[in-house]
C-alpha cells in the first residue's frame, strides 16, 4: 500500500511538472501572427540615420513578435492619454490611436552592443490602396510620408531593454 501511494505521488508531481512545461513550451512556440498587418523590411545601409551603421538586420522570433506588440500598445496607450489631457493645441483636432486601425512595417537590427531594435512605421489601413497607386509597396520597401496626420506615426522599439522611444505622430499638412 506505500509503495502505491509514493508511486502515485511520485505520477502526479511528474504529470504536473510536464503539464506546465508543455504549456510553458506551447506558449512561447505558438504565438500568432497576423502577416497582414505586419511587414517587415530589409535594413539597408543607406538608412543609417536610423540605427548605426554598423547594425545587422535581425530575424524576429514569434517571441519577438508579441514583444513588439505589447511594446506597441504600451507606446499608442501613453499617447492617447496625453492627447486627452493635452491643452496646448486647442481647436486642432486630436485623433486617438487604434492600433487595430494600422498596417506595421518594421526594420529589425541587432545594434552593436547585441540589443534587438525594430523601427517601427504604422499606416492606417485605408491608406494603403494609395500607396500602391503611387507605385510603393509597402510590404516590400521602406517609405516615409510627410504630413498624413495620425493616419501615420512611428517609433523605435528596443526588445532587449523593453523601451520604446522616438514615439511620433505625423502632422497635418
Amino acid at each position: 500500500m506505500k509503495f502505491i501511494l509514493l508511486y502515485s505521488l511520485f505520477a502526479a508531481s511528474f504529470i504536473k511538472h510536464d503539464s506546465e512545461k508543455l504549456v510553458a513550451t506551447s506558449t512561447q512556440a505558438y504565438y500568432l501572427i497576423d502577416t497582414s498587418i505586419y511587414a517587415v523590411v530589409r535594413f539597408e545601409p543607406s538608412l543609417h540615420y536610423m540605427f548605426d551603421k554598423t547594425s545587422k538586420n535581425l530575424r524576429l522570433s514569434d517571441l519577438d513578435f508579441k514583444a513588439i506588440q505589447e511594446l506597441l500598445e504600451r507606446g499608442v496607450g501613453d499617447y492617447n492619454i496625453y492627447v486627452s489631457k493635452d491643452t496646448l493645441y486647442k481647436g486642432i483636432k486630436k485623433r486617438w490611436l487604434d492600433l487595430s486601425d494600422y498596417k506595421r512595417q518594421l526594420i529589425a537590427v541587432t545594434n552593436n552592443k547585441g540589443e534587438k531594435e525594430i523601427f517601427v512605421s504604422c499606416i492606417c489601413a485605408s491608406a494603403i490602396p494609395d500607396l500602391y497607386k503611387s507605385g510603393i509597396n509597402w510590404r516590400k520597401e521602406y517609405f516615409r510620408v510627410n504630413d498624413g496626420g495620425p493616419c501615420y506615426f512611428r517609433v523605435f522599439l528596443n526588445l532587449t531593454t523593453g523601451q520604446y522611444h522616438n514615439f511620433q505622430v505625423n502632422g497635418y499638412g
